[in-house]
């Protein structure tokens, strides 16, 4: 029963991040006041969070470790990633790019690398 309920609250998480991430998208500008590199560096390091933490909820929702199951999520977080940014094409001010969807990859491959190595911690102490 515990495990029916752990799916359900991290099914219903990863699917109001990837709202999140949508809505995100959806706005025509999210630059800030700061100078564009702090800006630019501000922005690619939010897309390597969010995607991470997708990826991260979309694998504790099976909660498996296996390789073949590793891979599911990535290229589940992937896509979504590259539907991310084919959506911002049809945003006013925005403008979809591959290189963002790289640095994505990178959020989902840190963020699965973390999630199969917790697994390690509990067999071999801190």
């Amino acid at each position: 029963m515990k495990k029916i309920i752990s799916r359900l609250v991290f099914s219903l998480l990863t699917v109001l991040w990837a709202y999140l991430i949508f809505y995100l998208s959806s706005l025509p500008d999210l630059s800030s006041s700061w100078p564009w590199i702090y800006d630019l560096i501000a922005r690619k390091l939010g897309h390597i969070g969010v995607f991470g933490v997708l990826a991260y909820l979309l694998a504790r929702t099976f909660d498996r470790r296996e390789k073949e199951y590793l891979i599911f999520y990535f290229f589940a977080a992937v896509a979504y990633a590259v539907s991310d940014e084919w959506h911002q094409t049809g945003v006013v001010g925005r403008n979809g790019s591959g290189l963002d969807v790289v640095i994505d990859s990178i959020g989902i491959y840190s963020a699965l690398s973390v999630y199969k190595n917790s697994l390690l911690s509990k067999f071999f102490g801190k």
